[in-house]
């Protein structure tokens, strides 16, 4: 069957109205009815729909919504895992960076000055920080 066969059966004329209503394209509608049908095992067209086949589908459709809603939601806290992971890994690198470049400075203070004189200032300086 094609797309424009399927859409000529869109007469059933509740599905046409429901698309404009909804802002949706004749094509989407067609595109939602057959994935309906094959997920409900329907073989029937719009215009046979009965109303129970169409409060099915109502209900099909709420699913659907609810579904997307609900991978949206997903997607965004993956994403908000992600974005906090990627900013503790960079402060890791930015602490390491940090200490590879004081245990360089105290380095080349013991090569200037004994290492009890620069114990002592490290000393001194915990004492300050402490108070």
């Amino acid at each position: 069957m094609s797309n424009d066969d399927d859409l000529s059966k869109l007469d059933g004329k509740w599905l046409v109205d429901m698309g404009e209503k909804s802002g949706q394209s004749r094509s989407t509608m067609n595109n939602w009815w057959n994935a309906f049908c094959s997920e409900t095992e329907r073989s029937i067209t719009p215009k046979q729909a009965t109303p129970e086949d169409k409060s099915v589908f109502f209900d099909w459709l709420e699913e659907a919504k609810a579904k997307a809603e609900a991978e949206k939601v997903e997607k965004a806290r993956i994403a908000e895992e992600e974005r906090k992971r990627k900013e503790l890994e960079a402060e890791a690198k930015r602490k390491e960076s940090e200490r590879k470049d004081l245990f360089k400075y105290l380095d080349d203070s013991l090569r200037m000055f004994d290492f009890e004189t620069v114990s002592e200032w490290l000393y001194l300086w915990m004492e300050e920080k402490e108070s």
